[in-house]
């Protein structure tokens, strides 16, 4: 610790006496002779212990310096290592203009083949992804799906005799209906999709169907909704 108070990062006792490396004893003494004056008088960053202990550290490697490697070999000047000046051992960053096309971000470009391929092995399996990570969440987007679900309650117009039905959909990218089949107890069967949106009976649904719940407990496969859909002219 130096006589502020402050640790001293570089504990460099050939630094601290201001000699350059290999000194003998005698120039190591009046140097710390220096130093210890300066301490006295406030004048300097380093304690009396602090000189002590580098001038006991000067004086026993002075027999064969070249043999340690305990520390940096410096100039006398300890300035030329200072941390907020520029000098010939300390330059100042020089900041070349790019050359290159910087391209996309190395990271974000792995990213996504990673995402795309995690998706294509799931999509491939047959399966939908986990939890929260769904199409849309990953890619941005909504690859087609299929849903089937049962109605029990009554159409509540005209047609109520055709009873409690089973509807199917195929929703898009945007996860609204881009095809529809609805089948009644009853017997009749209607089908809405591109070239026949509606008809007197009702029409292809217009909202998102999971705008406000969940509908991947309803998910069939495309084979299952295919062959509703041709099952109906």
């Amino acid at each position: 610790m130096d006589s502020s108070g402050e640790h001293v990062t570089r504990r460099n006792p050939y630094l601290i006496l201001g000699v350059s490396f290999g000194v003998d004893s005698n120039v190591a003494n009046k140097a710390f002779a220096r130093a210890s004056r300066a301490a006295r008088r406030g004048d300097s960053r380093y304690s009396t212990e602090d000189l002590t202990w580098a001038l006991h550290q000067v004086e026993h490697a002075a027999t064969n310096p070249n043999s340690l490697l305990d520390h940096f070999r410096v100039p006398a000047n300890p300035s030329v290592y200072m941390d907020d000046l520029e000098t010939t051992l300390t330059p100042a960053a020089t900041i070349y203009p790019r050359r290159t096309d910087p391209g996309p971000c190395p990271r974000a470009a792995a990213e996504r083949v990673l995402v795309e391929r995690t998706v294509a092995w799931f999509l491939d399996d047959g399966r939908e992804l986990p939890g929260p990570y769904g199409i849309s969440t990953i890619t941005g987007q909504e690859r087609p799906r299929w849903f089937s679900r049962r109605w029990e309650e009554p159409r509540g117009d005209s047609l109520d005799a055709w009873g409690a039905a089973t509807y199917y959909f195929e929703t898009g990218e945007d996860g609204r209906p881009t095809r529809q089949v609805e089948t009644y107890d009853a017997g009749p069967a209607l089908r809405y999709g591109p070239g026949h949106e509606d008809d007197e009976y009702g029409g292809l649904g217009q909202a998102r169907l999971d705008e406000y719940e969940d509908w991947t407990p309803w998910s069939i496969s495309r084979e299952a909704f295919e062959a509703v859909w041709g099952a109906v002219d």
